[in-house]
């Protein structure tokens, strides 16, 4: 929406589903989001929750935390994706596989436990490798 603050208007809705959208695959593959910007609109998000009285104490350990959960809505997108392909035959999403993965791929070495879930996926999900 259109507004006095960089052409966007917040509203509580927007604000909330920051989180939600950083990272969806969906949203990543209709406009990849160079990594800049995604931190940015996340300094952004965070700034804005503070003044509307959410205190994250530690803006580092919400920045893991946020990319963890992305890691694990896109691991789940990419299982739908499978499903809706193979079981229901349905190969619309079949396309947002090899971006999706790519995302996976990219974030999930910095993370240690997750960087040890990508060596175990990887043997058995081409795209991982």
């Amino acid at each position: 929406e259109a507004g006095d603050e960089g052409g966007w208007t917040e509203t509580p809705t927007a604000l909330e589903d920051w989180p939600k959208c950083s990272d969806d695959p969906l949203v990543r593959a209709a406009v990849e989001l160079p990594d800049d910007l995604r931190e940015e609109l996340t300094g952004y998000y965070l700034d804005r929750s503070t003044a509307r009285g959410i205190d994250w104490i530690d803006r580092d350990e919400f920045r893991r935390r946020l990319e963890l959960m992305s890691l694990q809505r896109n691991l789940k997108a990419c299982g739908t994706f499978g499903y809706q392909a193979v079981v229901r035959g349905n190969d619309r999403y079949v396309r947002h596989l090899a971006p999706t993965f790519g995302y996976v791929k990219r974030i999930a070495p910095r993370h240690p436990f997750m960087r040890e879930c990508l060596g175990v996926l990887a043997r058995h999900i081409p795209l991982l490798q």
